[in-house]
């Protein structure tokens, strides 16, 4: 496969260890420019990155916030190529299904399972719109419903998780174990509610 290396891949190292310059965000980006000039490879990296998806539905490396189902629609938009809708989306159902129950920042030592973040749960939101729209092109149609409900879900966890009734800004992250609550980067705060 191809690869479309992160901004700065001399210095950047932290991917899933088979394709360690690219990232799951930047690369998703690189990609989705890439397909306006060169579809097929950047459908061929597309490809690579989500073949190392594994049974459980972890990318490896750096976890960030999902832009998969957005980037193969950008991709499909630019190709139509359905079949390669077709053979990705059993790795992108894992994937966002993953990123649904995970929805936190992994960097090496910081791999906090009680860490759930507001910029990884909108995130998903949006995803998960490109997710329902590809299920409809490839005719996978059972699959909107759960969609659908995991959407409603997370809805329900980031009015939970982010806001309290003292009518205080948003919380970047929420803590399950405990009920803690960190003001985090508030940049992030911002894009997740525009």
């Amino acid at each position: 496969y191809k690869q479309v290396s992160c901004g700065k891949p001399s210095m950047w190292d932290e991917g899933e260890p088979r394709a360690s310059h690219s990232a799951s965000w930047e690369s998703f980006y690189g990609m989705q420019l890439l397909s306006y000039v060169d579809p097929d490879t950047a459908w061929s990296a597309y490809r690579g990155l989500m073949s190392l998806v594994d049974e459980d539905g972890m990318l490896g490396g750096e976890s960030l916030p999902s832009e998969n189902a957005h980037t193969a629609w950008i991709l499909y938009q630019n190709k139509a190529d359905k079949e390669a809708l077709k053979e990705i989306y059993p790795a992108l159902k894992r994937h966002l299904t993953w990123r649904f129950n995970n929805p936190r920042w992994i960097l090496n030592s910081h791999d906090n399972p009680y860490e759930k973040d507001y910029d990884f749960c909108s995130n998903f939101m949006m995803d998960v719109d490109f997710a329902i729209k590809i299920c409809e092109e490839i005719g996978e149609t059972a699959d909107v419903a759960y969609w659908e409900d995991l959407q409603s879900q997370m809805y329900e966890n980031i009015k939970t998780w982010f806001y309290r009734d003292d009518r205080s800004a948003p919380y970047q992250c929420y803590y399950t174990n405990d009920g803690s609550l960190s003001s985090g980067a508030q940049a992030w705060v911002v894009k997740s509610l525009w």
